[in-house]
């Protein structure tokens, strides 16, 4: 099942894998990572279709809840596709990276593209990254299903 926020589905059993990860100035990775874990596990994916002013709180909540609920949180580092002046790119997604090792490293799965900001340092303080969407994907349902 496909779970998109701000969507709260009334019951989710089995594992879930979120897709945590650039949005803004990002392709969408999200869709693709989706496609390959198929129905493999449930995939609660934090980006919307439209994201309406004022909506910024209820999608913190939403994506608290469904990390919270996560069997295996999914980083996928994009590279930058569209640049945008008014915040850093990726800002949110290295600050849930970071907490995510130290809360709960066992359930994060990390890749990333060689061009995302940032990359050759996190490689060099050892954090594994894999190379390839489609590589992040099968380890992270390798991780979720056992």
């Amino acid at each position: 099942m496909l779970i998109v926020s701000p969507d709260e589905p009334p019951a989710v059993t089995g594992p879930v894998i979120f897709l945590a990860g650039p949005i803004q100035g990002a392709k969408d990775w999200q869709a693709e990572a989706a496609r390959r874990i198929g129905d493999r596990a449930h995939v609660a994916n934090p980006r919307r279709p439209e994201f309406p002013a004022g909506a910024f709180d209820e999608q913190v909540r939403w994506e608290s809840r469904w990390l919270a609920r996560a069997t295996v949180v999914l980083f996928w580092l994009a590279a930058e596709h569209e640049h945008r002046c008014d915040r850093a790119y990726a800002q949110t997604t290295r600050f849930e990276l970071g907490e995510w090792l130290a809360k709960a490293p066992a359930r994060v799965v990390a890749g990333g593209e060689e061009s995302f900001p940032g990359m050759r340092y996190l490689r060099a303080r050892g954090i594994p990254i894999h190379s390839t969407l489609e590589a992040t994907v099968e380890e992270a349902v390798r991780r979720a299903v056992g």
